[in-house]
């Protein structure tokens, strides 16, 4: 989990260097990453090398060495988290206007951030259930052989144990934190359902189909009535909506962006100050959506209508690989 959630946010942070870090300070540059990440494996290696033998160590040197390897890679989920809570959800953090950089100003905000802590109790779980599947499959596979079968059945009923009560958390967590609980995420719900338009309440689910993004359908799809509405919103009534209105919406969001980062780039000019009102400057949580065009043009102010459509179509996920 440490070294698969370190890969992911060196990749995630190290994209566009200079763009990214424009906007967000505190982010280390990756040639800098790349330099502590020698020194961090070295230092495992030296700690490995002090007790030599995982085998020959005494059962209180073994139960510490797994509680500090369980503490510490529950403060790297931590770590994941709360730098992707921060993304969702910037408590405890405010845009200067003038630098056009994300400060922290309130460290137990950030840490209890709300979508931080959703993030880290799933994922926690998710660690958990994944781990007694393995410790169940060892345990199977000595039972087959009949090797260690003491210690084989003792570690199957523990990794059991702690499989069911990490899925019934993942169950809860997820529903409470899916469609209804974070808007944000109904835009990736409607491409893993291939939801392309909104359906009337409840909305029926697709066990099978072929998604086409061209014709916005799928093909030969064979749906079970209302186990997508009922399942995503907990209601006979609210829809579930579809690609198209998500796109509708987003090109909306990403001119209010637009209109935003022309406020905060005139504060960045004191000669243009006077002619812009910038005293709610930063307040839009729509900016991103504005930045987002730095993925067709040199900078937003060189946009026309035909880059925000493109835009808000690249908000779109692969529907084929996500269904």
């Amino acid at each position: 989990m440490w070294a698969i959630g370190s890969i992911v946010l060196i990749i995630l942070y190290g994209v566009d260097l200079n763009r990214f870090t424009r906007y967000l300070h505190g982010v280390p540059e990756l040639s800098l990453i790349f330099f502590i990440t020698p020194f961090v494996f070295v230092g495992g290696v030296f700690l490995w090398s002090l007790f030599n033998d995982w085998l020959g160590l005494r059962r209180r040197q073994h139960l510490l060495v797994t509680w500090l390897w369980m503490v510490l890679s529950t403060l790297s989920a931590l770590k994941i988290a709360v730098g992707y809570g921060l993304m969702d959800n910037a408590s405890g953090a405010y845009l200067a206007t003038g630098s056009l950089q994300v400060w922290i100003r309130d460290v137990p905000s950030v840490l209890l951030n709300p979508a931080a802590q959703a993030r880290f109790l799933h994922l926690l779980g998710a660690s958990y259930l994944t781990t007694a599947t393995l410790v169940l499959s060892a345990s199977a596979w000595y039972l087959r052989r009949g090797r260690n079968v003491q210690i084989a059945r003792r570690s199957m009923t523990v990794a059991a144990s702690f499989g069911v009560a990490a899925a019934l958390s993942l169950a809860v967590l997820g529903d409470s934190n899916g469609y209804a609980g974070s808007p944000g995420q109904q835009m990736r719900i409607a491409a893993i359902a291939a939801e392309w338009h909104t359906q009337p309440a409840p909305a029926p689910f697709v066990v099978f189909g072929l998604p086409d993004p061209d014709s916005r359908e799928t093909r030969a799809a064979l749906r079970i009535p209302w186990v997508q509405g009922l399942g995503m919103t907990h209601s006979w009534r609210e829809p579930v909506v579809g690609l198209d209105q998500l796109e509708t919406a987003n090109v909306s969001r990403i001119r209010r962006g637009l209109t935003e980062f022309i406020a905060l780039d005139t504060k960045r000019a004191p000669l243009r100050e006077a002619t812009v009102d910038t005293t709610l400057a930063g307040a839009d949580p729509d900016l991103g959506y504005g930045l987002l065009l730095l993925s067709h043009v040199q900078t937003p102010l060189q946009q026309d209508g035909d880059e925000i459509a493109a835009v808000a179509r690249d908000t779109i996920p692969n529907v084929p690989l996500l269904f």
